[in-house]
C-alpha cells in the first residue's frame, strides 16, 4: 500500500462552456507528462522497488516501507540534509502532524526506491508532498 492521493481539480463550468484553451493546454501537458513511461515500465519500477525493500528488510519483521514505525523510520528512511530541511520547513508551513510527516517520509522512501536511491532526497520528499490531500480539511464553497 502506498499513501498517495492525486487530486484532480473540478473544471469550472465557465471554462467548459467557453472552451478556455489555457486549461486545455494544462491538461495536455499533464497527460503528456504521465505518458512518458508505459504501464509496463512503471510496473517494472514498482517490482524492482519491492525487491529492494524485501532485501533491505530481510531478517526483520518489516516487509515494506509502509510498515516502518516511528522508532525505526530514521534507520531505514534516511533523509539527506537538504531533504530534512525541506520537510521541516514545509511541515511547519503546512501545519503537518507528526503522523503525516512520517507518512511523507515513508512515501519518499518508496519513491527513492523506484529511482534506486540510497537516501531520500528533496525531490523524493517534494513528490510525496504532492500526493497528499491538500483540501481534506478545507471547507468547499458549494454553488
Amino acid at each position: 500500500r502506498i499513501d498517495m492521493i492525486l487530486e484532480i481539480p473540478r473544471e469550472k463550468v465557465e471554462t467548459i462552456l467557453h472552451h478556455d484553451s489555457s486549461s486545455i493546454r494544462e491538461w495536455d501537458n499533464l497527460r503528456e507528462a504521465w505518458s512518458e513511461q508505459t504501464s509496463s515500465q512503471l510496473r517494472e519500477k514498482v517490482l524492482q522497488a519491492r525487491a529492494t525493500q524485501q532485501q533491505r528488510y530481510s531478517g526483520t519483521n518489516i516487509h515494506c516501507n509502509a510498515q516502518l514505525s516511528a522508532k525505526n523510520i530514521h534507520i531505514y528512511a534516511q533523509l539527506d540534509g537538504d531533504a530534512e530541511q525541506f520537510l521541516t520547513d514545509n511541515s511547519k508551513r503546512m501545519w503537518l502532524s507528526s503522523r503525516v510527516v512520517h507518512r511523507m517520509i515513508k512515501l519518499g522512501r518508496s519513491i527513492a526506491d523506484c529511482w534506486w536511491s540510497e537516501k531520500v532526497t528533496t525531490s523524493h520528499i517534494a513528490e510525496s508532498l504532492q500526493y497528499r490531500n491538500k483540501t481534506m480539511f478545507v471547507e468547499h464553497e458549494w454553488i
